[in-house]
């Protein structure tokens, strides 16, 4: 051994899978993607699920006109 001489001491990986993070944020990611996608969708179809209910309405109200203009 020389005089002087320190060896350095072995750096440890923090992470034993450095890939493994990197998948997890993917699919977080992903899952971010889908979740939105999945609100989305029930967006639409609250709409249009209140879209008919007017259009039910809508056809009752005229239904009620005509009868009464009937009488």
């Amino acid at each position: 051994m020389i005089s002087g001489y320190i060896p350095c001491p072995r750096v440890k990986p923090q992470n034993k899978n450095p890939t493994a993070k990197k998948t997890n944020k993917k699919d977080k990611k992903q899952n971010k993607i889908i979740n939105l996608n999945l609100f989305q969708l029930l967006l639409l179809l609250s709409l249009i699920v209140v879209k008919e209910e007017k259009q039910k309405n809508i056809k009752q109200q005229r239904l009620q006109r005509l009868q009464k203009s009937k009488k």
